[in-house]
Protein backbone atom coordinates (compact mmCIF):
# COMPACT_ATOMS: atom_id res chain seq x y z
CA UNK A 1 0.00 0.00 0.00
CA UNK A 2 2.81 2.35 0.94
CA UNK A 3 4.66 1.55 -2.29
CA UNK A 4 1.55 2.38 -4.29
CA UNK A 5 1.20 5.74 -2.48
CA UNK A 6 4.84 6.66 -3.21
CA UNK A 7 4.37 5.74 -6.88
CA UNK A 8 1.18 7.84 -7.04
CA UNK A 9 2.95 10.89 -5.58
CA UNK A 10 5.89 10.47 -7.95
CA UNK A 11 3.60 10.34 -10.98
CA UNK A 12 1.70 13.40 -9.72
CA UNK A 13 4.91 15.41 -9.26
CA UNK A 14 6.25 14.43 -12.66
CA UNK A 15 2.94 15.25 -14.29
CA UNK A 16 2.83 18.68 -12.68
CA UNK A 17 6.39 19.37 -13.78
CA UNK A 18 5.62 18.34 -17.35
CA UNK A 19 2.68 20.74 -17.47
CA UNK A 20 4.73 23.72 -16.29
CA UNK A 21 5.01 26.05 -19.32
CA UNK A 22 8.51 26.70 -20.63
CA UNK A 23 9.54 30.32 -20.21
CA UNK A 24 9.58 32.08 -23.56
CA UNK A 25 13.01 33.22 -24.69
CA UNK A 26 13.36 37.00 -24.88
CA UNK A 27 13.15 38.27 -28.42
CA UNK A 28 16.55 39.28 -29.73
CA UNK A 29 16.94 42.95 -30.58
CA UNK A 30 17.70 43.68 -34.25
CA UNK A 31 21.33 44.45 -34.93
CA UNK A 32 22.15 48.15 -35.38
CA UNK A 33 22.52 49.34 -38.95
CA UNK A 34 26.09 49.36 -40.19
CA UNK A 35 27.64 51.99 -42.45
CA UNK A 36 30.87 50.44 -43.64
CA UNK A 37 32.96 49.72 -40.53
CA UNK A 38 30.65 51.83 -38.33
CA UNK A 39 27.22 51.31 -36.82
CA UNK A 40 24.50 53.60 -35.51
CA UNK A 41 24.67 53.87 -31.73
CA UNK A 42 28.44 53.43 -31.45
CA UNK A 43 30.44 55.62 -29.08
CA UNK A 44 32.96 58.19 -30.24
CA UNK A 45 35.79 55.95 -29.03
CA UNK A 46 34.41 53.08 -31.11
CA UNK A 47 34.18 55.47 -34.06
CA UNK A 48 37.86 56.37 -33.68
CA UNK A 49 38.87 52.71 -33.58
CA UNK A 50 36.83 51.97 -36.73
CA UNK A 51 38.50 54.94 -38.47
CA UNK A 52 41.94 53.68 -37.29
CA UNK A 53 42.68 57.03 -35.67
CA UNK A 54 45.10 57.27 -32.74
CA UNK A 55 43.47 60.34 -31.17
CA UNK A 56 40.36 62.55 -31.47
CA UNK A 57 42.53 65.25 -33.06
CA UNK A 58 44.01 62.97 -35.74
CA UNK A 59 40.96 63.33 -37.98
CA UNK A 60 41.29 67.13 -37.92
CA UNK A 61 44.92 66.93 -38.98
CA UNK A 62 43.98 64.60 -41.84
CA UNK A 63 41.15 66.90 -42.93
CA UNK A 64 43.40 69.94 -42.98
CA UNK A 65 46.01 68.02 -44.97
CA UNK A 66 43.39 66.86 -47.49
CA UNK A 67 42.40 70.48 -48.09
CA UNK A 68 46.04 71.57 -48.44
CA UNK A 69 46.65 68.76 -50.94
CA UNK A 70 43.69 69.95 -52.99
CA UNK A 71 44.88 73.55 -52.84
CA UNK A 72 48.34 72.49 -54.00
CA UNK A 73 47.00 70.33 -56.83
CA UNK A 74 44.84 73.21 -58.07
CA UNK A 75 47.51 75.89 -57.48
CA UNK A 76 45.39 77.70 -54.89
CA UNK A 77 47.85 79.78 -52.87
CA UNK A 78 48.07 82.89 -50.74
CA UNK A 79 46.93 84.02 -47.31
CA UNK A 80 43.29 83.14 -48.01
CA UNK A 81 44.08 79.49 -48.72
CA UNK A 82 46.24 79.30 -45.59
CA UNK A 83 43.45 80.70 -43.42
CA UNK A 84 40.92 78.34 -45.03
CA UNK A 85 43.05 75.32 -44.13
CA UNK A 86 43.69 76.59 -40.59
CA UNK A 87 40.02 77.45 -40.16
CA UNK A 88 39.02 73.97 -41.27
CA UNK A 89 41.28 72.46 -38.61
CA UNK A 90 40.14 74.86 -35.87
CA UNK A 91 36.46 74.26 -36.58
CA UNK A 92 37.09 70.51 -36.64
CA UNK A 93 38.90 70.64 -33.28
CA UNK A 94 36.03 72.56 -31.68
CA UNK A 95 33.44 70.05 -32.88
CA UNK A 96 35.68 67.13 -31.89
CA UNK A 97 36.03 68.49 -28.35
CA UNK A 98 32.23 68.73 -28.05
CA UNK A 99 31.69 65.18 -29.31
CA UNK A 100 34.49 63.83 -27.12
CA UNK A 101 32.85 65.35 -24.03
CA UNK A 102 29.46 63.79 -24.84
CA UNK A 103 27.77 66.93 -26.17
CA UNK A 104 25.86 67.11 -29.43
CA UNK A 105 28.22 67.70 -32.33
CA UNK A 106 29.40 66.40 -35.68
CA UNK A 107 32.60 65.02 -37.12
CA UNK A 108 33.23 65.81 -40.79
CA UNK A 109 35.30 63.47 -42.93
CA UNK A 110 36.15 64.13 -46.59
CA UNK A 111 36.90 60.91 -48.42
CA UNK A 112 37.63 59.37 -51.80
CA UNK A 113 40.72 61.25 -52.85
CA UNK A 114 39.87 64.60 -54.32
CA UNK A 115 38.27 66.61 -51.53
CA UNK A 116 36.50 69.08 -53.79
CA UNK A 117 34.73 66.42 -55.84
CA UNK A 118 34.41 63.46 -53.48
CA UNK A 119 32.02 62.52 -50.68
CA UNK A 120 31.60 64.34 -47.40
CA UNK A 121 30.57 62.33 -44.33
CA UNK A 122 28.94 64.12 -41.41
CA UNK A 123 28.91 61.84 -38.33
CA UNK A 124 26.47 63.34 -35.84
CA UNK A 125 26.74 62.44 -32.15
CA UNK A 126 24.64 63.21 -29.08
CA UNK A 127 24.97 61.91 -25.50
CA UNK A 128 28.10 60.07 -26.56
CA UNK A 129 26.45 58.00 -29.31
CA UNK A 130 26.31 58.15 -33.11
CA UNK A 131 22.70 59.03 -33.96
CA UNK A 132 22.86 60.16 -37.58
CA UNK A 133 25.12 60.03 -40.64
CA UNK A 134 24.81 62.37 -43.62
CA UNK A 135 26.70 61.63 -46.83
CA UNK A 136 26.86 64.46 -49.36
CA UNK A 137 27.83 63.76 -52.97
CA UNK A 138 29.74 65.70 -54.17
CA UNK A 139 31.48 66.76 -50.98
CA UNK A 140 31.54 70.45 -51.92
CA UNK A 141 28.32 72.17 -52.99
CA UNK A 142 30.09 74.21 -55.69
CA UNK A 143 31.78 71.18 -57.28
CA UNK A 144 31.08 70.64 -60.98
CA UNK A 145 30.77 66.90 -60.48
CA UNK A 146 27.36 65.22 -60.44
CA UNK A 147 26.64 62.03 -58.47
CA UNK A 148 25.94 58.66 -60.05
CA UNK A 149 22.61 58.45 -58.23
CA UNK A 150 21.47 55.20 -59.85
CA UNK A 151 24.68 53.47 -58.79
CA UNK A 152 24.46 54.80 -55.23
CA UNK A 153 20.86 53.58 -54.90
CA UNK A 154 21.91 50.20 -56.30
CA UNK A 155 24.65 49.98 -53.64
CA UNK A 156 22.11 50.82 -50.93
CA UNK A 157 19.67 48.16 -52.13
CA UNK A 158 22.46 45.56 -52.19
CA UNK A 159 23.41 46.48 -48.61
CA UNK A 160 20.01 47.11 -46.98
CA UNK A 161 17.39 45.43 -49.13
CA UNK A 162 14.37 46.80 -50.97
CA UNK A 163 13.18 50.31 -50.05
CA UNK A 164 9.69 50.94 -48.66
CA UNK A 165 9.09 53.99 -50.82
CA UNK A 166 10.41 55.45 -54.05
CA UNK A 167 9.11 58.68 -55.56
CA UNK A 168 10.12 61.53 -57.81
CA UNK A 169 10.47 65.13 -56.61
CA UNK A 170 10.30 67.90 -59.22
CA UNK A 171 12.45 71.03 -59.08
CA UNK A 172 12.08 74.21 -61.14
CA UNK A 173 14.18 77.39 -61.24
CA UNK A 174 13.15 80.97 -61.96
CA UNK A 175 13.80 80.47 -65.69
CA UNK A 176 11.38 77.58 -66.02
CA UNK A 177 13.95 74.77 -66.23
CA UNK A 178 12.71 71.57 -64.57
CA UNK A 179 14.37 68.52 -63.07
CA UNK A 180 12.99 65.26 -61.73
CA UNK A 181 14.95 63.89 -58.79
CA UNK A 182 14.50 60.50 -57.08
CA UNK A 183 13.83 60.16 -53.35
CA UNK A 184 14.17 56.65 -51.91
CA UNK A 185 13.36 55.55 -48.34
CA UNK A 186 14.27 52.45 -46.32
CA UNK A 187 12.75 51.40 -42.98
CA UNK A 188 15.12 49.13 -41.05
CA UNK A 189 14.37 46.38 -38.48
CA UNK A 190 16.04 48.31 -35.64
CA UNK A 191 13.71 51.30 -36.16
CA UNK A 192 16.21 53.43 -38.09
CA UNK A 193 15.56 55.01 -41.47
CA UNK A 194 17.66 55.56 -44.59
CA UNK A 195 16.86 58.29 -47.10
CA UNK A 196 18.58 58.88 -50.45
CA UNK A 197 17.46 62.24 -51.82
CA UNK A 198 18.69 63.88 -55.00
CA UNK A 199 18.44 67.67 -55.29
CA UNK A 200 19.51 70.57 -57.51
CA UNK A 201 22.31 72.90 -56.42
CA UNK A 202 23.69 76.13 -57.85
CA UNK A 203 27.26 76.19 -59.15
CA UNK A 204 29.43 78.42 -61.32
CA UNK A 205 28.48 76.11 -64.20
CA UNK A 206 24.77 76.45 -63.55
CA UNK A 207 22.34 74.08 -61.82
CA UNK A 208 23.74 70.61 -61.16
CA UNK A 209 22.49 67.57 -59.32
CA UNK A 210 23.57 66.62 -55.81
CA UNK A 211 22.76 63.63 -53.62
CA UNK A 212 22.38 63.33 -49.87
CA UNK A 213 22.13 59.97 -48.12
CA UNK A 214 20.89 60.09 -44.53
CA UNK A 215 21.10 57.31 -41.94
CA UNK A 216 18.92 58.23 -38.94
CA UNK A 217 18.73 56.09 -35.80
CA UNK A 218 15.50 55.26 -34.02
CA UNK A 219 16.52 57.61 -31.19
CA UNK A 220 17.01 60.57 -33.53
CA UNK A 221 13.64 59.92 -35.17
CA UNK A 222 11.87 59.71 -31.80
CA UNK A 223 13.45 63.01 -30.79
CA UNK A 224 11.98 64.65 -33.89
CA UNK A 225 8.51 63.33 -33.04
CA UNK A 226 8.41 65.22 -29.73
CA UNK A 227 6.01 68.17 -29.95
CA UNK A 228 7.66 71.58 -30.02
CA UNK A 229 6.96 73.71 -26.97
CA UNK A 230 5.00 76.89 -27.68
CA UNK A 231 7.43 79.74 -26.93
CA UNK A 232 4.58 82.20 -26.38
CA UNK A 233 2.95 80.30 -23.51
CA UNK A 234 4.48 80.23 -20.02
Amino acid sequence: MRAKMVLFLLVAVLGTHAQTPTAAKPKAEPAPIRIGSHQLGETFREWLVAEKLDSPEANCQAREQALRDWQSANKVTGYGSLREAEGTREECLQETAKVNSGQAGKIIVDEFGEWYKGKEYSWQFSDGKLLKVLISIPGNISSNKEPDTDQEIKFLIEAYGAPIDRRTVSYQNAYGAKWDCPEVTWSMPDGSMILASEHIRSTDNGPLRGLQITFASKESLEFKKQPEKNPYIH
